[in-house]
């Protein structure tokens, strides 16, 4: 359920942020990327964020901390692409998933690796590799 908000919220303001941008305000690109970032951060953010302890000064700061990490995070994901092509990108998100289920292996010390574990990496890195190379060869 936190995901889906998170994705509701960042994407969802993403899009219309740029429409702000680009079509009313007629923002140059870079500005474009920017604004509509530091927006769907603070939209991620917000969603995120459990509401029963929005009056303390607790929740205040970690919203000031979410709202900058989700600024960076979201910069740095659509300027990512927008300079490189779909299939760069893809390519680094097989990678990314791949990378980050092998160090949670190794750091998580609770997670026991078993035959159905290591089966289902198998098929995550192949399907990803094979989702790749397929578009790949559609250009």
């Amino acid at each position: 359920m936190r995901a889906m908000s998170l994705n509701m919220g960042m994407l969802a303001s993403y899009d219309q942020s740029v429409e702000l941008f680009e079509d009313q305000l007629s923002f140059g690109e870079a500005s474009t990327v920017v604004g509509a970032s530091a927006i769907s951060g603070f939209f991620a953010a917000v969603c995120i964020l459990p509401f029963d302890y929005a009056s303390s000064l607790a929740f205040l700061a970690v919203l000031i901390i979410s709202l900058v990490m989700g600024i960076v995070l979201n910069y740095t994901m659509f300027l990512y692409t927008i300079i490189n092509s779909s299939l760069t990108t893809t390519i680094a998100g097989v990678l990314k998933g791949v990378g980050s289920t092998t160090l949670g292996f190794v750091l998580l010390g609770c997670v026991q690796v078993h035959p159905l574990n290591l089966t289902g990496l198998i098929i995550n890195t192949t399907s990803g590799l094979w989702y790749s190379y397929a578009k790949f060869q559609q250009r």
